[in-house]
């Protein structure tokens, strides 16, 4: 039994009830990606070719001037727009010397255009800034997935916990610190699919429609597999709010959730279409840096960055790989499967997705962990129930307390695997010999501070609930009836 601090007993009480919160290891894991992903961004060269930052801040540039580039327009365009900085944004070749991101849409660089405005012919004075606010973008990317996780496995709260701690991958929390899109592109994906399982789990209400609109503008505009997302989500709500509600909602939700981000983003697309032959312009940037496909299966280990991606995300990969389908085959054999229109939108998403995926590496593209991040909320989830399995055959009479203890297990591992895996990168790519450091002084180690010490909170709050969870405290999450199981 647990007993207040006598010296301090309301902080003591405080503390227990904020670590007993349910999005208490969520916030926690978004504070360790803040604090590693400034750290990163204080500490990597100004900019990293690796992570296409120099044709990213040229597509920022050329909006501010008026301009939409193309893959084929100069990161340069104005020199005088760059001042001293645009000798290190000047490409090795003609075709590194291009904005090779253009293929995207340009809402997110739209947002990043103050901050170039506000540098007033300085880029690498507001460089800083610029890679924060993705950092940002991942750390809400955190909380989502674990929010999406709780509305998988609502009676289970170790489940989103622990998933949120299985989401944040090395190669993720230090991507985390470069001018990349990812972070909110991932986000908003990340929103429009939370605003449509509470749609199927509940009902169609005007604000999660507009939220659902909006999210699907954000992810449609900034990336290409957003429009995956959102046709997916037209096609699934169109269905089960058919069977479930009549026709007239179902039309005028899925209208509007599909209607409106074609509106807003098609045009993008169609101009890709006219420009490259393709929605997505791929085929035209394989054509530009001369990629080779991938002839055999010699050639799989060539792939740019699949290595690295798999040593550094070996535990996720052993969860879902060797632990997950035993959830499922367990499921199968009590007959507790079903046909459950979320795990059916969910599962739509990821074939879809890596359906895309998969041939783009084929073709000779580079592999990204990044590109799964709109699937981490079934991937994480699968991972933590996977790995919650192992107490299958841990007979017990409270398993809300055995899940909480297999989670604080797992976390640490997870922990421990993220520092080593962090430290191996970061002597890579930012740490190398004679690699210059944007800022100095004591703030990057504070910044890896603070992420540490978040996570031992983590730590400390799976142990927390490990002792003071009682049999039967699952929290209770709204759920309408599932709809496809006829």
């Amino acid at each position: 039994m647990l007993t207040q601090n006598p010296h301090h007993p309301a902080e003591s009480s405080r503390f227990r009830r904020w670590i007993a919160h349910p999005l208490a290891v969520p916030v926690l894991m978004a504070l360790v990606v803040l604090g590693v992903g400034a750290q990163v961004a204080c500490s990597a060269t100004i900019p990293t070719w690796s992570n296409d930052e120099p044709p990213h801040l040229g597509y920022i540039a050329a909006l501010a001037d008026g301009d939409l580039p193309t893959i084929d327009s100069p990161i340069v365009g104005d020199p005088e727009q760059f001042g001293a900085f645009a000798d290190r944004v000047d490409g090795w070749d003609a075709a590194h010397d291009q904005i090779w991101t253009a293929n995207h849409p340009p809402l997110y660089h739209l947002m990043l255009v103050p901050l170039w405005w506000a540098a007033d012919g300085d880029p690498g004075s507001m460089f800083i800034a610029m890679r924060l606010v993705n950092t940002i973008g991942f750390a809400l990317w955190v909380l989502l997935v674990a929010v999406i996780a709780r509305e998988l496995v609502p009676n289970r709260p170790a489940v989103p916990a622990l998933a949120a701690v299985a989401a944040v991958t090395p190669t993720l929390a230090m991507r985390a610190g470069f001018l990349l899109n990812d972070g909110f592109s991932s986000t908003a994906a990340l929103l429009g699919i939370w605003m449509a399982i509470r749609i199927l789990r509940d009902r169609v209400t005007p604000a999660r429609l507009v939220v659902l609109a909006a999210a699907g503008v954000c992810s449609a505009g900034t990336r290409a597999p957003g429009v995956v997302l959102v046709a997916i989500t037209t096609v699934v709500l169109l269905v089960v709010l058919w069977r479930r509600e009549g026709w007239r909602t179902a039309i005028v939700a899925s209208a509007v959730t599909g209607g409106v981000p074609a509106l807003a983003t098609g045009w993008f697309y169609l101009r890709n279409l006219s420009l490259y032959g393709d929605l997505t312009g791929q085929s035209a940037l394989l054509e530009k840096f001369e990629r080779q496909p991938v002839r055999g299966l010699s050639d799989v280990p060539g792939i740019p960055s699949l290595v690295e991606g798999v040593q550094t995300t070996w535990p996720l990969l052993v969860a879902l790989v060797l632990l997950a389908p035993t959830v499922a085959v367990a499921a199968w054999r009590r007959g507790s499967l079903r046909l459950d229109p979320v795990w059916v939108l969910l599962g739509l998403h990821a074939a879809a997705t890596i359906a895309n995926i998969v041939p783009f590496l084929l073709a000779g593209g580079g592999h990204h962990d990044r590109y799964f991040m709109p699937l981490a909320p079934l991937l994480a989830t699968a991972a933590a129930l996977g790995m919650l399995a192992v107490g299958r055959w841990w007979r017990t009479d409270d398993p809300l307390r055995r899940d909480w203890q297999l989670a604080t297990a797992w976390s640490v591992l997870l922990l421990v695997w993220l520092v080593i895996g962090l430290t191996w990168m970061q002597l890579r790519h930012v740490f190398y010999p004679d690699a210059p450091h944007p800022v100095g002084g004591i703030l990057p180690g504070a910044l890896l501070g603070l992420a540490a010490a978040a996570g031992v909170l983590v730590v400390v709050a799976f142990a927390r609930r490990a002792v003071a969870v009682r049999p039967g405290s699952a929290m209770p999450v709204r759920r309408a009836a599932p709809v496809l199981t006829d």
